[in-house]
């Protein structure tokens, strides 16, 4: 259910782009179909090449291609919009893929040059709240010839509901690291609960993990967990720097000293 709900999100969002940068209007409902429909499948396409093991249309470096691949097929039973203005359409509508995927669980936007994944967790892969304004506005919007109105609706909404989210996850950060800036704060993640609408942190100082969540408005922060790392188990041994170098959902990645053979630790955290 989780991935179908997930493809739904990017087929819902690569849709309504298309219909909302089309100018021109579309008079028949097989037309707007047709063009929901690509525009569905463009949202879509960076996840086709999963399905041979790789993630090669995730990369920004890729978007041009996507988006031309797309024109060419829309084209071929529509050809009263520029193929100039659909591939520049349906190019966007790859976009939003990108976008989704990095406030979701993160993107190599650089792939394969660079295959570090970059994120802003702040929704889940399954979120109906991203996903029902976008979905009822497309259902309701399809049968009206002027209905990019209803579409352009459900997609503000969605930006909102994306854009409170984000700012009570900078909320919750900074709050954070106002509370531990006296301990040297070396890392911090948030990310929404998978179980409930709730944020988790993983925080790093110096010497100490804490791990905790907090509700939706960053209002309430409660510490679960808060662990010192040892340094040493004889204090006539050098001590070991611990740094932390990568944290994702529900783990931390340390690595011990900084010289010779490196030491990877991952600490689960789920709740």
């Amino acid at each position: 259910m989780e991935l179908l709900l997930h493809s739904l999100i990017h087929l819902a969002a690569g849709a309504s782009t298309a219909y909302v940068l089309c100018r021109k209007e579309q008079a028949s409902i097989l037309k707007r179909c047709w063009l929901l429909l690509i525009g569905g499948l463009a949202g879509l396409f960076p996840d086709f090449t999963k399905f041979f093991g790789d993630i090669f249309f995730h990369s920004v470096l890729l978007i041009p291609l996507a988006g031309l691949l797309c024109a060419f097929v829309y084209r071929i039973f529509q050809k009263d919009i520029s193929f100039k203005q659909q591939w520049l359409i349906f190019s966007v509508c790859v976009c939003t893929h990108l976008f989704i995927d990095y406030i979701g669980n993160g993107v190599a936007f650089l792939y394969p040059i660079i295959e570090h994944e970059y994120e802003f967790s702040i929704v889940q892969r399954d979120d109906v709240m991203v996903l029902s304004p976008l979905i009822l506005a497309l259902i309701i919007g399809v049968w009206f010839r002027n209905g990019k109105k209803v579409v352009w609706a459900g997609v503000i909404i969605s930006i909102l509901y994306i854009g409170a989210l984000a700012g009570f996850k900078i909320k919750l950060e900074n709050a954070l690291e106002q509370r531990y800036q006296m301990e040297h704060v070396q890392s911090l993640t948030t990310y929404p609960n998978e179980f409930k609408r709730e944020w988790r942190f993983m925080l790093t100082t110096d010497q100490t993990g804490v791990f905790g969540h907090s509700n939706l408005f960053a209002t309430d922060i409660q510490i679960d967990d808060e662990n010192t790392f040892p340094t040493s188990f004889d204090t006539a041994l050098p001590v070991e720097p611990i740094t932390v170098i990568g944290a994702k959902m529900g783990m931390l990645i340390l690595r011990l000293g900084n010289t010779g053979p490196v030491t990877e630790i991952i600490i689960s955290c789920l709740p």
